[in-house]
């Protein structure tokens, strides 16, 4: 009886601990643009456009950077090129940054075309990242109550 309780308890906790997470194909990102909700409310240019290949990072300053991503079923730190430009599915998002070389993998924690929000959670970090696609008529408050992360 005690180890039913033990499994009981020990299941309880490991179903609340565990983040939601929603699988979503390259195809739901492709020919989107986002804006990290800090950014939506600063009425700031800076956005993310999607293609099958690449996310396109628009700057400020006119610039643009292609980073290379892909969707996974498993958390990784190793990126796969031969992923990239593929229609894959997952609900991990896996990102490479060219410019140093380093693999960012989120985990999809909310996506809604519709209702125009996508949230991810870095797989090495607390926090979540809001954002909105643009054009929104979103009211400019959407990153109310997210915790400022230094160096932003």
């Amino acid at each position: 009886m005690k180890q039913l309780i033990f499994i009981i308890f020990i299941s309880f906790v490991c179903v609340n601990t565990t983040n939601a997470q929603v699988t979503i194909s390259c195809s739901d990102l492709n020919g989107t643009k986002w804006q990290h909700a800090r950014q939506y409310d600063m009425e700031a240019k800076e956005f993310h456009e999607y293609t099958l290949k690449v996310m396109r990072r628009h700057l400020e300053n006119g610039n643009t950077y292609d980073h290379p991503y892909y969707l996974s079923d498993t958390p990784t730190t190793e990126f796969d090129y031969s992923k990239t430009g593929q229609n894959t599915k997952g609900c991990y998002y896996v990102e490479m940054m060219p410019s140093i070389n380093q693999v960012f993998c989120y985990s999809i924690i909310y996506f809604n075309k519709t209702d125009g929000k996508m949230i991810l959670q870095p797989i090495d970090s607390p926090y979540n990242e809001i954002y909105i696609m643009i054009p929104s008529k979103k009211p400019r408050n959407q990153s109310a109550g997210i915790p400022v992360l230094e160096n932003w």
